[in-house]
């Protein structure tokens, strides 16, 4: 898994592995960096298919409700 990696003063962006994560968090203090993780394209796919699920589900839910609402 890789993360990028912040500093919240010079704006300095890092891409690290989780390893190197560990040893650059216990050299430097955690609150000055910002860190994200990187997803890979097949994370990113289902991350937008799951999502993509769940409002689709939530539109038809909704409809359902204010349908039997108005009879």
């Amino acid at each position: 898994m890789q993360y990028k990696i912040i500093n919240r003063t010079s704006r300095k962006t890092q891409v690290m592995n989780n390893d190197e994560l560990r040893r650059f968090l216990k050299r430097n203090n955690f609150n000055d960096y910002a860190y994200s993780v990187i997803k890979n394209d097949e994370e990113k796919v289902l991350d937008t298919l799951f999502i993509s699920f769940i409002s689709i589900c939530g539109v038809i839910l909704i409809s359902e409700l204010i349908l039997l609402w108005i009879k």
